[in-house]
């Protein structure tokens, strides 16, 4: 049963990790818009340029690195 509690707690964390912020309004900085941007919530960028947010955010984002996997 404690399993069961502790897995709903994750899912819930996970769900609502960046399910806070969702307008542009809400963005500190440009770093923090990126992450949004890259995670996924391509609606930051309304005019399809690359510049999430253009209120905190003059240049595209830079798109994660891979993480590469070392073989053996």
């Amino acid at each position: 049963m404690r399993k069961i509690f502790i897995m709903i707690g994750v899912i819930f964390l996970l769900g609502t990790t960046l399910e806070a912020k969702k307008y542009c309004k809400n963005m500190k900085n440009c770093q923090e818009a990126c992450k949004y941007y890259n995670a996924g919530d391509y609606r930051l960028d309304r005019d399809n340029d690359g510049i999430p947010c253009e209120n905190v955010c003059s240049k595209p984002c830079k798109k994660p690195k891979k993480k590469s996997k070392k073989k053996s």
